[in-house]
């Protein structure tokens, strides 16, 4: 594959080598061919199996990625070797018991989208919410949360630790009464009975009502970009493995985005800001962009994720954490 360039530009060369970049020749409309030791071996209604390019001494040549179902029994499979994408409260005691362990604080943030349109609504919804009680109950088996005080997580230039400013003013007492109970999207079983309870605890508290709306996973997936959206909250989780800014706010900067109303000052910042070489502009930039999505009562930052990862024993050079992966590559495992 050649290509070509009309001028120089600095940076360019490392902005195409990284793997989100990287030119790919499209087999089917699921399957790219693209760098990395694997490739797409087959697609099926529960199945993708990876099969490595080069084979290698005592390392893993095929990769089986089985579709995630919740249902007794289905975890406890003596031929499953990973299970880093199942909800922690879903883990069976097996897992904890034959793996080896390690935590990371991996580069992902999870935030409190509020789609309402009504500024005002989402400005005494951000200022008024409960952030420990909210983020204890929507994980109730998780004990660790690293606060941050905005989208960006620590880890990325222009993130900071610390939680966002809220100030639930005496002001907001009367408007409260006549707002409409904000609906809350969920999609996780486990944590029903404790969302409830937070709700209870936070009407008492400020006078706000929250109205738990269950989802099927599936079913939120599809409501995500389409407005209006049919609830006022949504707990969203933004990952990179690679400080790139873009991935924390394109989805909230886009013409059907995760929200039900236009930031057209901060979409403009954006357009600037992926426009520029990494650097301090671009930082900057980022953290105008983060800093505003909190002004405008768009996202609240709820944490930055610290998790325990999980691999078999018998694996012996388990590395971590190289450039910015948040988990080891399987193509380095051997045994």
């Amino acid at each position: 594959l050649v290509v070509s360039f009309k001028k120089r530009k600095t940076g360019y060369l490392s902005f195409l080598t990284r793997y989100a970049n990287a030119p790919t020749l499209r087999v089917s409309e699921n399957v790219e061919l693209g760098l990395g030791p694997f490739l797409v071996e087959a697609i099926g209604k529960d199945k993708i199996v990876l099969k490595r390019k080069n084979s290698v001494a005592r390392g893993y040549g095929q990769i089986n990625l089985l579709e995630y179902a919740d249902s007794a029994g289905a975890l406890i499979r003596k031929d499953l070797s990973d299970f880093n994408r199942i909800p922690y409260g879903a883990l069976p005691k097996a897992v904890f018991d034959r793996f080896i362990s390690f935590e990371s604080v991996p580069l992902k943030s999870a935030g409190l989208i509020i789609t309402s349109p009504d500024r005002t609504a989402r400005e005494i919804l951000y200022n008024c919410f409960d952030i420990p009680g909210f983020r204890q109950a929507a994980f109730p088996k998780s004990k660790q949360f690293y606060d941050i005080q905005t989208l960006l997580p620590m880890g990325i230039p222009g993130g900071c630790s610390g939680r966002p400013q809220q100030e639930c003013r005496d002001s907001y007492r009367e408007k409260i009464k006549t707002l409409r109970p904000f609906v809350l999207a969920n999609w996780r079983k486990e944590n029903r009975a404790a969302l409830e309870a937070f709700a209870a605890q936070l009407h008492i508290k400020t006078g706000l009502r929250i109205k738990i709306k269950q989802f099927e996973a599936q079913d939120l997936v599809k409501t995500l970009f389409i407005r209006p959206h049919p609830y006022d909250m949504v707990l969203i989780n933004f990952s990179v493995v690679q400080p790139e800014y873009d991935i924390f706010f394109k989805d909230l900067l886009v013409k059907d985005s995760l929200v039900d109303f236009n930031m057209p000052e901060l979409t403009a910042l954006r357009e600037k800001m992926v426009k520029e070489e990494a650097g301090p502009v671009m930082a900057e930039l980022a953290g105008r962009i983060a800093y505003g999505l909190g002004k405008e009562a768009a996202v609240l930052p709820l944490f930055q994720e610290m998790e325990k990862f999980y691999y078999p024993a018998n694996i012996k050079n388990l590395i971590v954490g190289r450039g910015f992966t948040e988990y080891p590559e399987v193509a380095d495992f051997r045994w």
